[in-house]
Formats: C-alpha cells, structure tokens, sequence
C-alpha cells in the first residue's frame, strides 16, 4: 500500500509496502524514501525474518549511488557506500551529501578499510572506520587525506571519531607544511615548517656532535676500544690515527653548516671513514701502512684510507 500526501498528491518520504496473510499486516521486501519531489531517495529491501538484505541510495536522476548488502546473518558484507553531509552526519538522502565512503566488510561484517570520495567521485581520503549502533560510523586509527592532485594533504591518528596526537600537514608538493598536536578531538599545539625544519637541524646537529666530537677519547666505542687497546703500537694502529686525522676535519666542518644537506653530506663522510676503520680491524694491510705514515695532506689520506 502506497500512501499520497492529502493535498499535493505525492509520495510521502516514506513508502511501505505492505502485504496481508490471513488477517495479519506486516513490512514485506522494501521500504522506500523519496525526496520531496517524490523521487526515490533510498530502497531498503528485506528478508523473510523482517531484517536487512539489501539498501539501495539514488540521486534524484534515478542513478544507484550507494548501499550494499547483508549476509544472511545480517551483517554488511563486501563493498558497502554510504552518505554524509557537511555537518558530518550520515544520511540517506544525495542530494544532501557531499562525501562518500566506500567501506569494505568481510564476510562477518568487519570494517577492512575505507575510502572517502567527494560527489565527482574523487579519491579524498583513505583510513578505518568503527561502527556504532545505528549503522552510523566515525573515523579511528589511521587516516590520510589528498590534494586534488592526488598528494597527501594531512596524515595522523583518530579515536572514536576524534584527531588524536600527531598529525602532519603537507603542501601540494609534498613538502611539509606544519605538525599538529591534538588530544582526543582538541588540538594543543601547531609548529609550522620552519620551525620544524630548526628543530630537525638542531636535534641531526647535535646527533653529529654527541657521536663524533673527541672521535679518539670515546672508549665506549668498540671500534675505538679495538684500536686503542687492542693493537695500539702496531702497524695496524696507524689507520687509526689517519682516520681521526679525517674525522676531525670533517666534524670541524658542522660548524659552518646552515642546512640538512651540508650536515647530510658531512654525516656521510663521517660514517664512510668509520666503515673503513671497521673494515681494516680484520683485513690484511699489505704496504696501507707505509702508505698512510707518508700520507701528510687530508685528500691523500683519503685517496689511500677511503678508496
């Protein structure tokens, strides 16, 4: 039975059908909304025990733009869509939508993961929800969000439905734009990139200083130890000695260094002569040491030590 508002005519927003069985009315296969216009809106299609097989979602064209179906169990399975407008709520109706998820069930009705798209059917997000009572859904554990050109736009961590600790925020290029601290849906605090970026030198700075300044004195070094305690005064003790002679002078260069790619490529030289000393802990010398004892200037060092 359809019913028709009294004086337009039309649909009302919902319509049942219904059936009888001997003297017993009841809610067959469907229940249908429709829009004001009386366009249909949403198809819920039922079965034999009265719950959910299926829900269907049109736009007022009549094109099908959401639901999904139930198991026998009941619950959603496989690919599901669902609405939400500008406030944040989920809804029924497209017209009053501007996103879509696509959520993806097993076959025991557990969220695998989700997809956000706007109405043109853009890629817009990508995370986890959890589901609470009402087929209503909020966001948890990790979520990414996208530039229209497909970059990452912010990334961080929901509970229940809130932003929670770090979230990062970046350009359309990639570059990052700023970090955010948020507790439990309450954002605490917002550092921007360059702050970020001295914060990053200063702590890859002082990383540098703490492991290399004094290179020679750090006895809790095992490379260090080998060579001070092991084979001090031998011919290999001399590789020692020339590659402090090139940690000091590379570590005297951080000083002078005002971004990350100087301090990289220092960092790099730095790890090079350890590697070097390690190798030569173990491995026939040959002529090395009478080589390194006539070696005065750092690029000859290097050329023989490194090489």
């Amino acid at each position: 039975m359809i019913q028709y508002d009294s004086l337009t005519g039309g649909k009302t927003r919902e319509d049942y059908r219904i059936y009888s069985s001997g003297t017993k009315w009841d809610i067959t296969k469907q229940k249908i909304l429709h829009y004001p216009d009386a366009g249909m809106m949403a198809k819920f299609n039922y079965n034999q025990r009265n719950s959910y097989d299926s829900i269907e979602l049109f736009d007022k064209a009549g094109s099908r733009v959401g639901g999904g179906n139930f198991s026998a169990e009941g619950y959603p399975t496989g690919e599901f869509i669902v609405l939400r407008n500008p406030d944040n709520e989920f809804v029924w109706s497209y017209a009053e939508a501007n996103r879509l998820y696509k959520i993806n069930f097993s076959d025991l009705g557990d969220i695998l993961g989700v997809e956000e798209f706007d109405k043109s059917n853009i890629l817009t997000g990508k995370g986890m929800f959890c589901s609470n009572p009402g087929f209503q859904f909020v966001e948890a554990e990790d979520w990414e969000y996208y530039h229209a050109n497909g970059s990452i736009k912010d990334k961080g961590t929901f509970k229940n439905g809130r932003k929670d600790d770090e979230w990062k925020l970046y350009n359309q290029d990639g570059s990052l734009k700023s970090i955010q601290l948020y507790s439990f849906g309450d954002l605490k605090k917002e550092e921007n990139a360059s702050e970020i970026n001295a914060k990053v030198f200063a702590d890859f700075k002082n990383d540098l200083v703490g492991r290399y300044a004094n290179y020679a004195t750090r006895n809790r070094n095992p490379i260090i130890q080998f060579y001070q305690y092991r084979v001090k005064g031998t011919d290999r003790y001399i590789i020692f000695e020339k590659g402090v002679v090139l940690i000091n002078h590379y570590f005297s260069k951080i000083q002078r260094c005002s971004d990350m790619n100087c301090l990289e490529i220092i960092r790099k030289d730095l790890e090079l002569v350890e590697r070097a000393l390690k190798k030569y802990q173990n491995q026939s010398l040959g002529s090395l040491p009478v080589k390194l004892r006539l070696a005065k200037k750092v690029e000859k060092i290097e050329q023989i030590l490194l090489n």
